[in-house]
């Protein structure tokens, strides 16, 4: 009998094992996807307790929570060939984990792309538009006319 429990406490503990590792858990600020060999399988995973299998899925979490990027300062050139310092920041958020995964896979991926779409268009509206000594007035007319554009880029921005 005794030659036999250990053979059955290493099984029990093999079992165990697997059977923890069939299960994962979603977080309420998380959205979650499977994994099937490096394709994803099926579709955006909620909060919760789910089911996978063991060594052939694997688990691709994503924050759900409105994240913040804050961006290095950086000189702009403007139209009268003045340097301006500008520091910025934004807000973003996956909206579809699937389709961030497949365009940019991580969430430094996506940082670089908004760092160079954001300083791409800061060039254009502050490069073209504003003047060092332009009054306040004259750069809230130029700002006001610009957000239709601006609203255009941010939906782009949403993955």
């Amino acid at each position: 009998m005794k030659k036999y429990s250990g053979i059955i406490f290493i099984v029990i503990f093999i079992l165990l094992l697997g059977i923890w590792q069939c299960f994962f858990t979603v977080d309420q600020t998380e959205q979650a996807f499977l994994l099937q060999l490096g394709k994803p399988v099926g579709g955006v995973l909620g909060p919760g307790l789910h089911f996978k299998i063991p060594f052939l899925q694997q688990v691709m979490h994503f924050e759900r929570r409105i994240l913040a990027y804050d961006a290095a300062p950086a000189e702009i050139l403007t139209k009268d060939k003045k340097n301006l310092v500008v520091d910025n920041y934004s807000k973003w958020q996956i909206a579809d984990p699937l389709k961030f995964y497949q365009t940019v896979k991580t969430i430094e991926g996506a940082q670089s792309r908004l760092d160079d779409i954001i300083y791409a268009q800061l060039r254009v509206e502050l490069g073209c538009a504003y003047s060092y000594g332009s009054g306040f007035r004259e750069k809230k007319r130029t700002y006001e006319k610009s957000y239709s554009k601006k609203q255009s880029i941010s939906s782009r921005l949403w993955y």
